[in-house]
């Protein structure tokens, strides 16, 4: 009985590692001519390893895009992480997630990969971030709405774009302590003022910091 349950638990085990939709976890390493592997990294800016990240894996097996997704696994101590997929996906899509964590891309998705893929590293941060928001408003007072606000930070690794709702509000989260953000208005048919804000070494949230919207001469 003991050596019946001693073959049954490895098979059991195997099992577990194959999740629906054809993502399987790379528990040994092991290929064959059914699978790719996919493999990399999460680090900080300054190289140090990020364990313990959930690397969730959307696969695409058919021409519509329909995700099958997702299945996950987890860096070691080392920040790595491994996981197959299928040769048949036409898309694979990995998205880094961690408490109190952001991640720089946020995704990586491939097309049509047609083969194994290293080296597809995420540089992560984790701890305290920062927000600033505004209204984006005409000098009457009217909101303007879809002005999309670009946020560059001084390593050129954090940036993003957000755009301001109907109301003319504007948030933008998830923003590194200690960087220089710049962030710049912009909508066709208007200029802004001021044209742009600078943020020294981010320490604190900002609140209110409005834009006024002026129609261009057409």
């Amino acid at each position: 009985m003991i050596g019946k349950l001693r073959l049954i638990l490895p098979i059991a085990a195997i099992i577990a590692l194959i999740l629906p939709g054809g993502c399987i976890i790379d528990a040994d390493r092991s290929t064959d001519s059914n699978i790719y592997e996919i493999e990399g990294h999460v680090r900080s800016e300054t190289g140090s390893p990020i364990g313990d990240v959930k690397i969730k894996a959307y696969m695409s097996l058919d021409e519509e895009g329909t995700s099958t997704g997702p299945c996950s696994t987890r860096t070691d101590s080392r920040g790595y992480y491994g996981l197959t997929f299928q040769v048949s996906a036409r898309r694979v899509t990995l998205v880094p997630g961690k408490n109190s964590c952001v991640f720089r891309p946020p995704l990586i998705a491939y097309s049509n990969p047609g083969r194994s893929l290293t080296g597809v590293d995420f540089t992560g941060y984790c701890g305290v971030t920062y927000r600033i928001d505004g209204h984006v408003l005409e000098t009457g007072g009217e909101p303007v709405g879809g002005v999309a606000l670009a946020v560059r930070d001084e390593h050129d690794l954090w940036n993003k774009t957000v755009l301001t709702d109907p109301d003319g509000f504007y948030f933008i989260e998830d923003l590194i302590p200690d960087l220089t953000y710049v962030v710049t208005p912009a909508r066709a048919f208007y200029r802004f003022e001021p044209v742009r804000r600078t943020y020294k070494n981010l320490g604190q949230n900002f609140s209110g910091e409005d834009y006024v919207a002026v129609p261009a001469v057409r």
